[in-house]
């Protein structure tokens, strides 16, 4: 006897595929709940602010809770480079600074 392709479809959904390692930890989590799966590192977050414009560039280091959006008025480009995306609570700090949604930090 022969087997229709639904029965073949039907048995494949059938099977469990194992959970990836690390995916175990955000089972059941409510969406935009920021969960760090990948390696655990020592370091710290760090996080470069450099801004340029047409008449400067500076290049600082800043901590989450000291980096704040440019206001509306100024012209210049600001880039944040972020190193340390394993500390779950400076992320949230800073997208809470610049008003990002939380399933941004998922």
């Amino acid at each position: 006897m022969t087997r229709s392709p639904i029965h073949a479809w039907a048995a494949a959904r059938q099977r469990r595929r194992p959970i990836a390692e690390g995916m175990a930890d955000t089972v059941g989590l409510p969406p935009g709940t920021p969960v760090h799966v990948g390696e655990r590192r020592a370091e710290r977050t760090a996080i470069t602010l450099r801004a340029y414009g047409p008449e400067a560039y500076t290049q600082s280091v800043c901590a989450p809770e000291e980096c704040a959006p440019p206001a509306p008025e100024e012209t210049e480009v600001r880039w944040y480079d972020v190193v340390g995306l394993h500390d779950v609570a400076a992320l949230q700090t800073l997208a809470h600074r610049f008003g990002l949604h939380p399933l941004v930090l998922e």
